[in-house]
């Protein structure tokens, strides 16, 4: 189905004359939203630009960190912060060792992320979406945001609009800088180390070579490091509720000791939570664990049980290790031409952490409970007249011995382009080629245990689950290692592209209000993907968050593009652009759109936009992936 998104902005600004700079002389430039050069302020498009300068004072490192702080960027899953584990709908797919931008609130896949004007390699996992950390934040000279669509100009997956990411150039010298921000109670601490060197000048030695390496770390921010995070607050109305407790809470089960429910002497309420520490009034003896609120989440049957307050053993910031390398050597090859080679390439390590696995007894670990006959069997029948200690127990434990799910996905992407561009009289041309692709691996950490060997060791009756401090036997802690999936692969994936470009623009005539600018340009683009998942393992592993098999895959895309920028009045102009993109494994769509730009007075500038955009399905919508769900995911 042909969705269609229309975005209509009239935003009236006013400014306040800076008469200083009125005399200056300014460069024309091509800004992000039209292929035209022109002056910074006067498209008809409002751009949002941040010098490199405002970024160093803002104390930011990464290009995540830059998109999260634009009021126009929506939260949610596509952060790497925010991130869970793999979700399986289509926008939130594969993000380990991802983030993306999410302008808008639109999505990632429909937010364009440019570099130098340029497109970037979709992240090897995620496969529709560029991951942030492979910008190379420490070579930006400035980053231009565009609020507004564009698939008029960039094409079906510019609908909320474009970042784009603008290297520094003709550069000489050499800078070498050291960031540290370490926070007031700990945690959380980001260092970088950078160094940039230049030589030659385009003026003066028709040459100019720049090479830039940074390293960034992002050390982990811990839910225990932060007094917000915790849940267990019941005067201000704050109660966690589960009853998976480090101290293992029996859960009614019929067939267990304490059976599908129980009642206490003279009450005819039904319970099926029983706690020995609850009972004793003693449930938080246990760090982090708190007596549970029934009457505040309205659960009566859980009035025996104890919550554990997961907040304090989650991550709150992700530590990551990001290493970037840009090396562009520009030459003047004639008067009014240059010509330029340049290489991004980047390696990103994050290293996810959660909290320890809640086991329950039930599903697929029904056959883990409790036996009879174990050292550590919890006979509740001081407490419970119907307990049958002849039975198993049922029952819910946070495994703290197990210790945090961990998730390490290293992603490595590289590009190169060489490009060229200058002047034939009035009218400027620019061509580039490149060719890029994505890499990312992710091997599961601690916390993550086969199926079968866990079962096993939980009903060996030898893992204590009612342990104050959480210790166990060497025998336990064995049997836990044995069952053990460190190491195994969750999935690897690639993405490649291909892309080539020419855009020529300049004055086509005249009219009595100024003269007519227009562009035409060409696009083609070959993309391909593919990710193996480590699902296919020949044993299953507890909760691991696989995804599909998704086998490579691959299209070409080209579209032809115009714009024109039309004076009607004095203070008064139009713009007009088109763009037909055609996609071998879809078919084709055009999107037009029409803008103004209205500046009465000196003070006042009314702008105004009407533009279609139609978003072209990603390859998992169009090929689906095989095993896991086994179908296309609906969009």
């Amino acid at each position: 189905m042909k969705l269609k998104k229309l975005a209509i902005a009239i935003p009236l600004l006013f400014a306040v004359p800076v008469f200083a700079q009125q005399a200056q002389q300014v460069e024309k430039i091509e800004i992000t939203g039209s292929s035209i050069k022109r002056v910074a302020d006067e498209g008809a498009l409002p751009v949002q630009i941040i010098s490199r300068e405002e970024i160093t004072r803002a104390g930011i490192t990464s290009a995540e960190q830059l998109v999260a702080t634009l009021a126009a960027n929506g939260n949610g899953t596509t952060n790497l912060a925010s991130q869970v584990g793999i979700q399986l709908s289509t926008e939130g797919r594969n993000n380990n060792g991802a983030s993306s931008a999410n302008l808008r609130g639109l999505g990632s896949s429909n937010t364009l992320v440019l570099l130098n004007g340029r497109r970037v390699t979709m992240h090897g996992a995620k496969g529709f979406a560029v991951d942030l950390n492979s910008i190379p934040l420490g070579a930006v000279d400035r980053v231009e945001i565009l609020k507004d669509g564009a698939s008029s100009l960039y094409g079906t997956d510019a609908i909320a609009g474009v970042i784009n990411f603008i290297l520094r150039k003709d550069f000489t010298g050499t800078e070498v800088t050291a960031f540290a921000d370490v926070t007031e109670q700990g945690g959380g601490n980001v260092f970088r180390i950078q160094g940039i060197t230049g030589w030659g000048s385009l003026a003066k030695d028709k040459y100019n070579f720049v090479a830039s390496v940074t390293y960034d770390d992002q050390k982990q921010l811990r839910g225990a490091d932060r007094a917000f995070s915790n849940g267990n607050q019941p005067e201000r109305g704050l109660s966690t509720d589960t009853t998976g407790t480090p101290f293992a809470t029996q859960t009614g089960r019929a067939g267990s000791a304490i059976g599908a429910s129980y009642r206490l002497t003279g009450d005819t309420q039904a319970y099926t939570r029983a706690n020995l520490l609850s009972f004793q009034g003693k449930c938080n003896s246990v760090p982090g664990q708190a007596q549970y609120e029934y009457l505040l989440n309205d659960f009566a049957a859980a009035r025996y049980g104890c919550t554990f307050d997961s907040g304090s053993t989650a991550i709150l910031a992700q530590p990551n290790e990001r290493f970037n390398f840009v090396g562009k050597g520009t030459f003047a090859v004639a008067r009014g031409h240059t010509a330029s080679v340049e290489i991004v390439a980047s390696q990103s390590t994050a290293n996810k952490s959660f909290e320890p696995q809640q086991l329950t007894t039930t599903g697929t670990l029904a056959n883990a409970w409790y036996p009879v006959g174990g050292a550590y069997y919890q006979d509740l029948s001081a407490f419970i007249p119907t307990f049958d200690k002849t039975k198993p127990i049922a029952y819910r434990w946070r495994c703290i011995p197990c210790g945090p799910r961990e998730i390490s996905t290293t992603t490595e992407s590289f590009r190169f382009l060489a490009a060229i561009e200058g002047a034939f009289g009035a009218w400027d041309y620019k061509v580039g080629f490149g060719t890029g692709q994505s890499d990312a691996k992710s091997l599961l950490g601690g916390g993550y245990y086969y199926t079968a060997g866990l079962i096993s060791a939980l009903g060996s009756g030898k893992i204590n689950p009612w342990s104050v401090d959480g210790s166990q036997t060497a025998e336990a802690v064995s049997l836990l290692q044995s069952a053990s999936a460190a190491g195994t692969t969750l999935f690897g994936g690639k993405s490649t592209m291909m892309q080539l470009d020419a855009t020529i623009s300049g004055e086509v005539m005249k009219l009595p209000a100024g003269p007519v600018l227009a562009a035409v340009g060409i696009d083609y683009r070959r993309e391909s993907y593919g990710l193996s998942d480590g699902s296919t393992a020949t044993q299953a592993i507890f909760s691991a968050p696989f995804d599909a098999t998704f086998p490579k895959v691959s299209r070409n895309i080209s579209a032809i593009f115009g714009e024109a920028i039309v004076p009607i009045a004095k203070g008064l102009e139009a713009t007009v652009a088109v763009r037909h993109d055609n996609y071998s494994d879809f078919g084709g769509t055009t999107n037009p759109k029409a803008s103004f730009r209205w500046q009465p007075t000196n003070q006042a500038l009314l702008r105004g936009s009407y533009g279609l955009g139609f978003r072209a399905p990603s390859f998992f919508q169009v090929s689906g992936p095989t095993g896991g769900e086994g179908a296309p995911i609906p969009g």
